[in-house]
């Protein structure tokens, strides 16, 4: 398989994926290495793939996150256990003094104070204006934008 466009770091969430399924998945994606946060029964799992020049080295993982610098994120699904993540990510801020970068699916409107506490401001994106639709058709149908990309300014 020839990519048209060749990616230097790929991070997913929800792989709900064995772990070989995952591992595979670097050969089709181009990329040398992978790190791998195993999914939970048949949900969640966390796979962040990147290329040899690219220096990375894992901090650490949780079911929730991968911290390598690039941290990529995974709100908690069960909204009772949502302030968890935001804890997560405060604390996450508080370990770095360097500039950072945080990907993820960010299903909760009220994660803006998480954001404004670590001094993240919003990448934007290019594409479809959202990135989630509740598939209502029938009802109401609800459009938004979950998949984010923050960073700090300096």
């Amino acid at each position: 398989m020839q990519l048209k466009n060749s990616p230097s770091i790929v991070f997913l969430m929800e792989t709900k994926a064995k772990d070989d399924y995952v591992k595979n998945l670097k050969s089709k994606l181009q990329l040398e290495n992978v790190h791998i946060v195993p999914r939970h029964n048949t949900g969640g799992g966390l796979a962040l793939f990147w290329k040899n020049e690219i220096n990375i080295s894992i901090l650490n993982s949780s079911p929730l996150h991968i911290d390598a610098m690039i941290i990529g994120f995974y709100e908690n699904p069960v909204t009772a256990n949502r302030e968890n993540s935001w804890a997560l990510l405060k604390h996450l801020s508080l370990k770095l003094n360097l500039p950072w970068l945080c990907m993820g699916d960010f299903n909760e409107i009220d994660f803006r104070e998480a954001l404004d506490c670590c001094g993240f401001q919003d990448l934007g994106f290019m594409g479809a204006p959202y990135t989630w639709c509740n598939n209502q058709f029938d009802r109401i149908i609800t459009w938004i934008i979950l998949d984010r990309g923050v960073a700090t300014s300096s």
